[in-house]
């Protein structure tokens, strides 16, 4: 099942709509990524939501190749 999230406007009186939970191995990932770029870092994140628990849970982090120029930046296609 595709399920797409969908990221809800909150004030800090309301609360935050989910909660993020990163897995230690996705953020090992991320962190050894964007201490070896020199450019901006770019990447995907997958995982699960539960509707039920109200939690998003970021599993997998993989680093992708930039190509960056003053103006942007864009997935290396590569």
């Amino acid at each position: 099942m595709n399920n797409m999230l969908i990221v809800l406007v909150y004030s800090p009186t309301q609360g935050c709509p989910y909660q993020v939970v990163l897995e230690s191995s996705a953020a090992v990932i991320m962190d050894i990524h964007s201490h070896l770029c020199k450019t901006e870092v770019i990447g995907l994140l997958g995982g699960r939501y539960d509707s039920e628990a109200g939690c998003m849970r970021v599993l997998r982090a993989e680093p992708c190749s930039s190509k960056s120029t003053s103006m942007h930046c864009d997935m290396d296609p590569g």
